[in-house]
C-alpha cells in the first residue's frame, strides 16, 4: 500500500543533507582565503599557452572550484585548457557582476556546460536567476571534487513511496543527450490498490542540466494475476503471467536457464573480458532462448534488464572526456547540424540496446529492439515475436558485449491485449526550482516549453488515481533531454581527440574495451554511492 510517511521521511533526509553540504562548503571557502571572486588574467597571457583556439557562440555556464559561477551569455573563446570572454559572474555569496572580462583555466574549473540556447523557440521554467546560475549547483560541484569518479550522470530519476521509504523506480529519457536527440520515453512506476493520492518525485542527482518537456501519468487497470508492461513502440499491453517452458544458453554454450528463470538476485551479463577479447568488427554477444510452441504463430516475450556502466564509460570517457573542453563544441554541433546528429545517432543505435532476432529456419531475422534502460533501476518490457510457423522457436537476444544485464526472460502464448490507459490528474506539490505556476502547463505537452532541473533539484507531483480504482499499474510518459557537464578531470592537455574520432565505431569500441577492463571494478564499486543529495524545496 502506498503511504505518505515515506515522503515525509525523505523530506527530512533532504533537510539533513542540506545542512551538512552547507557546512562542508563554508569550511572550503574559509580555507581558500577571504577573496573568492574571479581572478583577472590577460587574454594574451593565457592564449600564449593554449592550443587549438576556437570560438563557441553558444552560452556557456562554468562553475569554479571556489564557488564562483560564470555565465558567458554570448559564448566564449575556448582552448584546450582555458575559457575566456565577457560574462556575468556570481560570487559564492550571491553578489552578481555583469559584463566582466574573465579568463578561466583548467585548474579553476569544477564543471562546464552549455546553457540552453534555443529559448527563442520556447521557454524554460526555473531559468531565472536560480536556473541560469544554479545557486546551489556550485555546492554540488565542490562536493564532487572530493571524488570525481563518483559524480556519475543518471538522467532524471523518479521515486515513489514504498513502505516507509522512497524507492527509485525509473530513469527518464536516458539516451536523450541533446535537444536534437530528444526522445519520448515510457516507464513503469508502481502498482496501486485503491484511489489514494500519492507523491511522485522527479530528481536531478548528477552533474547534468535536465530540460523536462513533458510528463504524463496513466493508470492501467488489470487483474492482480496479470502484468501491464510497455512495448518498444511505446504502447502498453496486459498479459497473463502463464509462461511457456524455455531454455537459455550463452554464446559460450553455458546453461543460463536457472539464472533467467524469474526476477531474483541472479542475473546474466557478458563480463568485461568478453568485450576485450571480441573482434572490433563484431564486438557483440548474445543469449539464445529456445521454446516449444506448436501451432502458435507468435509468442510474447517479457524481459527485465538494465545497462551496466559500459555505456556510461563510453559516453563519459570516450565521447566527452577524451575531447576535454572541446566537447562543448561537439555538443553544440549535435544541436545545430541535423545531418551530423543523425549520423551520430545511427552509430549510437548500432551499439546500444538489445536486438531481438528470431531464427526463421534459414537465417536470423531482426524482429524488435529494446532500447538502453540506464544503469540504475531494472526496466521491464514486452514484445510480440513471430514463430515463422515453427514448433521449436529460437530467439536471440543480441547486444554490445557487457553493455546489458538481464535478470529474467519469460515467454507465453500471445495473450496480450491493448491496455486501457486512464490519464491521471496531478498537481505540483513542491519544487526546488522556481515555484512557477506555469509548471503544470509546461509539462503537459512536448512543445518546447521546459522545466529545467539543475543538480540537486527536484519536483514533487501529487497523483490522484481514478475514483474507485482497484488494482492497476501506473506508468509515466516523458519527453526531454539533458546536457552532461564537462568535469575538471577531463580537461587535460595533450590528450584530446577530435570529434571525427567519434564517427569511427570500430576505433571507438577498441578504446572502450581497454578502458572498461581497466576501470569497471572501481567504477561499479563507487557508482551506487555517487548520487548528489537533494536540497529541500
Amino acid at each position: 500500500m502506498i503511504t505518505l510517511s515515506a515522503f515525509r521521511i525523505l523530506n527530512h533526509a533532504h533537510r539533513t543533507a542540506r545542512v551538512w553540504l552547507i557546512a562542508l562548503v563554508l569550511i572550503g571557502i574559509g580555507c581558500s582565503g577571504s577573496r573568492v571572486g574571479h581572478q583577472a588574467r590577460t587574454v594574451a597571457e593565457v592564449k600564449s599557452q593554449q592550443q587549438d583556439l576556437r570560438i563557441l557562440d553558444s552560452p556557456i555556464k562554468v562553475f569554479r572550484i571556489d564557488g564562483t559561477i560564470v555565465l558567458f551569455r554570448k559564448g566564449a573563446s575556448v582552448a584546450d585548457t582555458a575559457i575566456w570572454g565577457t560574462a556575468d559572474v556570481m560570487s559564492p555569496k550571491g553578489v552578481l557582476d555583469t559584463s566582466v572580462t574573465i579568463t578561466l583555466t583548467a585548474s579553476e574549473i569544477a564543471g562546464a556546460t552549455l546553457y540552453d540556447f534555443k529559448q527563442s523557440a520556447g521557454s524554460v521554467v526555473g531559468a531565472g536567476l536560480t536556473g541560469i546560475f544554479g545557486t546551489y549547483s556550485w555546492i554540488m560541484a565542490l562536493v564532487c571534487l572530493s571524488d570525481p569518479k563518483a559524480c556519475f550522470g543518471s538522467c532524471p530519476t523518479v521515486y515513489v513511496p514504498h513502505g516507509d521509504s522512497m524507492l527509485m523506480v525509473a530513469e527518464l529519457f536516458s539516451t536523450s543527450i541533446s535537444p536534437s536527440l530528444a526522445r519520448s520515453d515510457i516507464d513503469r512506476l508502481c502498482t496501486v490498490d485503491g484511489d489514494t493520492h500519492f507523491p511522485v518525485m522527479i530528481t536531478n542527482e548528477a552533474l547534468e542540466s535536465h530540460y523536462i518537456d513533458k510528463v504524463q501519468f496513466v493508470y492501467v487497470p488489470h487483474e492482480p494475476d496479470e502484468t501491464a508492461l510497455p512495448q518498444p513502440d511505446g504502447s502498453i499491453v496486459i498479459g497473463s503471467r502463464s509462461t511457456l517452458e524455455l531454455s537459455a544458453r550463452s554464446s559460450l554454450d553455458k546453461d543460463l536457464t536457472p539464472v533467467l528463470y524469474a526476477p531474483d538476485t541472479r542475473s546474466w551479463r557478458s563480463g568485461p573480458e568478453r568485450l576485450l577479447t571480441a573482434p572490433s568488427d563484431d564486438p557483440f554477444d548474445h543469449v539464445d532462448i529456445t521454446t516449444y510452441a506448436p501451432g502458435l504463430t507468435a509468442v510474447d516475450l517479457r524481459m527485465r534488464w538494465k545497462n551496466t556502466l559500459l555505456s556510461t564509460v563510453l559516453f563519459y570517457n570516450i565521447v566527452l572526456g577524451d575531447q576535454g573542453l572541446h566537447a562543448l563544441f561537439w555538443q553544440h554541433q549535435l544541436d545545430t547540424d541535423p545531418l551530423y546528429a543523425l549520423a551520430f545517432s545511427r552509430i549510437y543505435d548500432q551499439y546500444s540496446g538489445i536486438g531481438l532476432q528470431v531464427w526463421d529456419g534459414e537465417q536470423w531475422r531482426n524482429e524488435a529492439r529494446m532500447t538502453d534502460a540506464g544503469p540504475i533501476v531494472w526496466h521491464e518490457g514486452s514484445v510480440r515475436l513471430s514463430t515463422y510457423g515453427q514448433d521449436t522457436v529460437r530467439i536471440r537476444l543480441r547486444g554490445l558485449a557487457d553493455n546489458v544485464e538481464i535478470d529474467a526472460v519469460e515467454l507465453s502464448a500471445p495473450q496480450q491485449c491493448a491496455a486501457l490507459e486512464i490519464p491521471m490528474p496531478w498537481y505540483v506539490h513542491s519544487t526546488t526550482e522556481q515555484n512557477d505556476p506555469r509548471i503544470g502547463q509546461v509539462l503537459s505537452a512536448a512543445d518546447g516549453e521546459y522545466l529545467m532541473h539543475e543538480p540537486s533539484a527536484s519536483t514533487t507531483l501529487m497523483l490522484q488515481p481514478p475514483s474507485g480504482a482497484r488494482h492497476g499499474t501506473v506508468f509515466v510518459r516523458s519527453h526531454g533531454w539533458y546536457y552532461e557537464w564537462i568535469r575538471q578531470q577531463w580537461i587535460a592537455p595533450n590528450t584530446r581527440k577530435k570529434s571525427e574520432y567519434l564517427m569511427n565505431g570500430e576505433e571507438m569500441i577498441r578504446a572502450l574495451a581497454k578502458r572498461w577492463m581497466d576501470e569497471h571494478a572501481a567504477l561499479e564499486a563507487s557508482f551506487h554511492q555517487s548520487t548528489i543529495p537533494l536540497r529541500k524545496p
